[in-house]
Protein backbone atom coordinates (compact mmCIF):
# COMPACT_ATOMS: atom_id res chain seq x y z
CA UNK A 1 0.00 0.00 0.00
CA UNK A 2 1.50 3.36 -0.97
CA UNK A 3 2.03 6.16 1.52
CA UNK A 4 3.38 9.68 1.60
CA UNK A 5 5.09 11.37 4.52
CA UNK A 6 6.30 14.79 5.53
CA UNK A 7 8.12 16.30 8.46
CA UNK A 8 6.93 19.68 9.71
CA UNK A 9 8.23 22.63 7.74
CA UNK A 10 10.27 25.30 9.47
CA UNK A 11 8.16 28.38 10.02
CA UNK A 12 8.70 32.01 10.89
CA UNK A 13 9.87 32.25 14.55
CA UNK A 14 7.01 34.68 15.24
CA UNK A 15 4.49 32.01 14.29
CA UNK A 16 2.78 30.00 17.04
CA UNK A 17 3.58 26.82 15.13
CA UNK A 18 7.33 26.36 15.59
CA UNK A 19 9.34 23.42 14.41
CA UNK A 20 13.02 23.74 13.83
CA UNK A 21 14.98 20.76 15.20
CA UNK A 22 12.51 17.97 14.50
CA UNK A 23 12.72 17.41 10.77
CA UNK A 24 15.57 14.89 10.52
CA UNK A 25 16.77 12.00 12.63
CA UNK A 26 20.23 13.43 13.16
CA UNK A 27 20.93 13.17 16.88
CA UNK A 28 20.08 16.80 17.63
CA UNK A 29 16.78 17.30 19.37
CA UNK A 30 14.29 19.88 20.51
CA UNK A 31 13.91 19.92 24.30
CA UNK A 32 10.24 20.41 25.07
CA UNK A 33 9.13 21.37 28.54
CA UNK A 34 5.75 22.74 27.52
CA UNK A 35 3.05 21.84 25.05
CA UNK A 36 3.81 22.84 21.45
CA UNK A 37 2.19 22.69 18.02
CA UNK A 38 3.74 21.19 14.88
CA UNK A 39 2.40 22.13 11.46
CA UNK A 40 3.16 23.41 7.98
CA UNK A 41 2.81 19.97 6.38
CA UNK A 42 2.48 19.47 2.62
CA UNK A 43 1.20 16.07 1.49
CA UNK A 44 -0.44 15.50 -1.86
CA UNK A 45 -2.57 12.36 -2.17
CA UNK A 46 -2.83 11.42 -5.87
CA UNK A 47 -6.30 11.82 -7.42
CA UNK A 48 -8.40 8.67 -7.49
CA UNK A 49 -7.13 7.40 -4.13
CA UNK A 50 -8.69 6.98 -0.69
CA UNK A 51 -6.84 7.68 2.56
CA UNK A 52 -6.90 4.45 4.58
CA UNK A 53 -4.55 5.31 7.45
CA UNK A 54 -2.94 8.20 9.31
CA UNK A 55 0.28 7.63 11.21
CA UNK A 56 2.39 9.94 13.35
CA UNK A 57 5.95 8.76 13.98
CA UNK A 58 7.80 10.52 16.80
CA UNK A 59 11.47 9.77 17.47
CA UNK A 60 11.99 10.96 21.04
CA UNK A 61 12.72 10.19 24.69
CA UNK A 62 11.88 11.61 28.10
CA UNK A 63 14.46 12.78 30.62
CA UNK A 64 15.66 12.43 33.27
CA UNK A 65 13.60 9.22 33.30
CA UNK A 66 10.98 7.52 31.17
CA UNK A 67 7.28 7.87 31.92
CA UNK A 68 4.80 5.04 31.85
CA UNK A 69 1.23 4.31 30.88
CA UNK A 70 -1.09 7.18 30.03
CA UNK A 71 1.70 9.76 30.42
CA UNK A 72 2.93 8.55 27.00
CA UNK A 73 -0.41 9.63 25.49
CA UNK A 74 1.01 13.03 24.66
CA UNK A 75 0.06 13.59 21.00
CA UNK A 76 -3.13 14.99 19.45
CA UNK A 77 -3.89 15.82 15.80
CA UNK A 78 -6.33 18.22 14.11
CA UNK A 79 -6.70 17.84 10.36
CA UNK A 80 -8.43 21.24 10.18
CA UNK A 81 -6.02 22.92 12.62
CA UNK A 82 -8.76 23.41 15.23
CA UNK A 83 -10.62 20.20 16.17
CA UNK A 84 -8.17 17.94 17.98
CA UNK A 85 -8.52 14.22 18.65
CA UNK A 86 -8.30 12.91 22.18
CA UNK A 87 -4.74 12.15 23.32
CA UNK A 88 -3.39 9.29 21.22
CA UNK A 89 -1.53 6.27 22.59
CA UNK A 90 1.82 5.23 21.08
CA UNK A 91 2.61 1.65 20.06
CA UNK A 92 4.88 1.47 23.16
CA UNK A 93 6.20 3.76 25.91
CA UNK A 94 8.90 6.31 25.12
CA UNK A 95 12.30 5.47 26.64
CA UNK A 96 14.48 7.47 29.00
CA UNK A 97 17.04 9.66 27.21
CA UNK A 98 19.83 7.63 28.86
CA UNK A 99 18.59 4.69 26.73
CA UNK A 100 18.55 6.88 23.59
CA UNK A 101 15.71 8.23 21.50
CA UNK A 102 13.39 5.73 19.82
CA UNK A 103 10.64 5.91 17.20
CA UNK A 104 7.10 5.48 18.50
CA UNK A 105 4.01 5.31 16.30
CA UNK A 106 0.57 6.81 16.84
CA UNK A 107 -2.14 5.50 14.47
CA UNK A 108 -1.17 3.29 11.57
CA UNK A 109 -1.67 2.11 8.02
CA UNK A 110 -5.33 1.21 8.57
CA UNK A 111 -6.21 3.64 11.41
CA UNK A 112 -8.01 6.89 10.57
CA UNK A 113 -7.71 8.12 14.19
CA UNK A 114 -11.48 8.63 14.37
CA UNK A 115 -11.66 11.11 11.48
CA UNK A 116 -14.64 10.89 9.12
CA UNK A 117 -14.60 11.01 5.34
CA UNK A 118 -15.61 14.71 5.19
CA UNK A 119 -12.67 15.71 7.42
CA UNK A 120 -10.26 13.61 5.38
CA UNK A 121 -11.60 15.01 2.08
CA UNK A 122 -10.99 18.56 3.34
CA UNK A 123 -7.47 17.63 4.47
CA UNK A 124 -6.70 16.12 1.05
CA UNK A 125 -7.98 19.29 -0.67
CA UNK A 126 -5.61 21.44 1.42
CA UNK A 127 -2.74 18.91 0.98
CA UNK A 128 -2.81 18.52 4.76
CA UNK A 129 -1.58 22.13 5.01
CA UNK A 130 -4.03 22.93 7.82
CA UNK A 131 -3.05 19.86 9.83
CA UNK A 132 -1.62 20.53 13.27
CA UNK A 133 -0.07 18.00 15.64
CA UNK A 134 -0.01 18.97 19.31
CA UNK A 135 2.43 17.71 21.92
CA UNK A 136 0.84 17.81 25.39
CA UNK A 137 3.49 17.87 28.11
CA UNK A 138 2.71 15.18 30.73
CA UNK A 139 2.62 16.34 34.35
CA UNK A 140 5.00 13.54 35.42
CA UNK A 141 7.73 14.36 32.88
CA UNK A 142 10.56 16.85 32.99
CA UNK A 143 11.80 17.17 29.40
CA UNK A 144 10.69 15.54 26.15
CA UNK A 145 13.57 15.29 23.66
CA UNK A 146 12.23 15.14 20.08
CA UNK A 147 14.61 14.21 17.28
CA UNK A 148 11.96 13.80 14.55
CA UNK A 149 8.21 14.03 14.07
CA UNK A 150 6.74 12.68 10.84
CA UNK A 151 3.19 12.53 9.48
CA UNK A 152 2.50 9.55 7.20
CA UNK A 153 -0.67 9.26 5.10
CA UNK A 154 -1.49 5.78 3.78
CA UNK A 155 -3.74 5.56 0.71
CA UNK A 156 -5.01 3.10 -1.87
CA UNK A 157 -6.68 3.35 -5.25
CA UNK A 158 -10.44 3.81 -5.11
CA UNK A 159 -12.40 0.84 -6.36
CA UNK A 160 -13.81 1.64 -9.78
CA UNK A 161 -16.32 0.42 -12.26
CA UNK A 162 -15.39 -2.45 -14.58
CA UNK A 163 -13.29 -1.40 -17.56
CA UNK A 164 -14.95 -1.73 -20.95
CA UNK A 165 -12.86 -1.32 -24.08
CA UNK A 166 -14.52 -1.84 -27.43
CA UNK A 167 -12.52 -1.77 -30.63
CA UNK A 168 -13.80 -3.80 -33.52
CA UNK A 169 -14.55 -7.19 -32.06
CA UNK A 170 -12.40 -7.00 -28.88
CA UNK A 171 -14.19 -6.43 -25.56
CA UNK A 172 -12.93 -6.43 -22.01
CA UNK A 173 -15.83 -6.74 -19.54
CA UNK A 174 -15.38 -7.54 -15.86
CA UNK A 175 -11.90 -8.87 -16.41
CA UNK A 176 -12.79 -11.16 -19.33
CA UNK A 177 -11.68 -10.62 -22.91
CA UNK A 178 -14.17 -11.53 -25.62
CA UNK A 179 -13.01 -11.74 -29.23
Amino acid sequence: MPSISDTPGSTDPASPILVIAVTDVDGSNAKLEDSILFGNFSLSVPAGNDVVGIEIVVTAAFSPSAVSGAENDCIQIALDGRTFTDALSPNEDFPSLTDGVAARTFGGSSNLLGFGSAQITQAIASEFGNTVIKYIHPSGADIFHVDQLKLVIHYQQKPGAPIQIISGRVQLINGRISI
